[in-house]
């Protein structure tokens, strides 16, 4: 099974072409040097492509794109991944990115901080 990139598309130069929300919180995320928190993105795990994740803190965030009804499969299997590998998947609803990404993003910072309990991997950060 090839690695999948869920909620993207392909540009006509076949590059990937983000979502405008994940656009808007990738750069929210990585805006604050100050928190101490690296965030790397399209991560690959196994088969599949981790998003926005904090290798560091052992947390990814996982974007709810419109329209969510249920989870696939895929996103079933992708988090059974990242559980056991001992990661804490942080699940954002979209609206609240286009709402307020900068409270978004502190959550999302202190909760992956709460799952480290605090401890950051110094040789991570150090990158």
């Amino acid at each position: 099974m090839k690695s999948q990139r869920i909620g993207s598309a392909i540009g006509p130069d076949h590059t990937i072409c983000l979502p405008p929300v994940e656009i808007l919180l990738w750069d929210a995320l990585t805006a604050d040097p100050k928190s101490g928190v690296r965030f790397s993105r399209d991560i690959i795990m196994g088969d599949h492509i981790i998003g926005i994740c904090s290798r560091q803190l052992k947390t990814a965030v996982e974007l709810d794109l419109p329209p969510v009804s249920r989870q696939s499969p895929n996103d079933l299997a992708r988090m059974e991944v990242l559980r056991a590998r001992g990661y804490k998947v942080i699940n954002v609803p979209s609206r609240d990115v286009y709402l307020d990404a900068k409270s978004v993003c502190a959550s999302i910072v202190k909760s992956a901080k709460e799952h480290s309990n605090g401890t950051l991997d110094k040789t991570l950060v150090a990158r």
